[in-house]
């Protein structure tokens, strides 16, 4: 339990200088948005990218399929969970709910608790986590039947890097030294940046106005320590590897996905009530982590 205390207090001290850097005036609206574009653009499909760059292993691709199956399955039953929870006309709070920030802030948990070996059994989780917001998703907060929007799957950064990952997976290809210490100094800079990051976009919401905002405390709640802990005692029971249950566990621990305002804004709902509960889930994260982090070790 220690190790994994420490990565958390790491990653916590990380957050509160990005806080600090920001109310000081190092990070602009401009810098930020830049940095974030790299992020997601370059340096997490690079992570998911060397992720898979090792000897080709059957039982790896086996693991990789059961996490898309679980995600499927923990998805469905967030959605069951959500209409039980939340009214007809409560579309924003049962999308917080539903889809959870596996990308930009479960990837840098996942590679500090459990080194960039586990990477692979996070991308399978975030396609699929793509293929309901696109589809399940934008209907929810449409409150019409779209049509799949493929062209946002297949595009997205992530799914890219994935395959990309899978084919350099299959292929028997040793790399030359320059080429892993290239991606490998690359992909250091996600956790630490990503935290920084994190630290600045708290520093950008009014933490007054975001706790004063009382309707999102109980869709933190449900978020934050219902579903997982709900996660928790599934994975106890499915015989399962160890790691496989604790990244879906992780997973479904952190805050509320970051286009919860975006979708809000393009589907004409409100997008401030949305950005709303991803600060607050994202805040109240660094409490509820641990937490769950440590009820897991006890139970599983």
């Amino acid at each position: 339990m220690k190790p994994i205390t420490d990565q958390i207090l790491i990653m916590s001290v990380i957050i509160i200088l990005g806080y600090i850097l920001r109310k000081r005036g190092y990070f602009s609206e401009v810098v930020t948005k830049d940095i974030s574009r790299l992020l997601l653009s370059v340096i997490l499909p690079l992570t998911i990218i060397e992720s898979f760059m090792m000897p080709y292993n059957g039982e790896l691709i086996v693991s990789m399929l059961i996490m898309a199956g679980l995600m499927a399955l923990v998805t469905f039953i967030f959605i069951a969970l959500a209409k039980v929870l939340f009214k007809e006309n409560q579309a924003i709070e049962k999308y917080a709910t539903i889809f959870t920030n596996k990308g930009f802030i479960g990837i840098p948990i996942i590679s500090a608790l459990y080194g960039k070996e586990a990477i692979p059994l996070v991308t399978p989780m975030i396609t699929v986590g793509h293929l309901f917001m696109w589809t399940y998703g934008l209907n929810l907060l449409t409150g019409e039947k779209n049509k799949i929007s493929l062209k946002q799957i297949v595009t997205n950064s992530s799914f890219v890097a994935m395959i990309i990952g899978i084919i350099l997976f299959i292929l028997p290809i040793e790399y030359p030294y320059f080429i892993t210490k290239s991606v490998s100094l690359l992909t250091g800079i996600n956790t630490p940046m990503a935290m920084l990051i994190l630290g600045v976009y708290l520093a950008n919401v009014s933490i007054l106005d975001t706790l004063k905002e009382k309707k999102s405390y109980y869709v933190a709640f449900i978020r934050l320590i219902v579903s997982p802990i709900l996660v928790i005692f599934m994975m106890k029971w499915l015989p399962l590897d160890l790691l496989v249950k604790q990244i879906m566990i992780v997973l479904m621990a952190v805050p509320s996905a970051s286009n919860t305002a975006m979708f809000a804004q393009l589907t004409n709902q409100d997008p401030t009530y949305g950005a709303q509960i991803v600060s607050k889930t994202t805040l109240f994260s660094a409490l509820s982590l641990p937490f769950i982090i440590w009820l897991m070790e006890i139970i599983l």
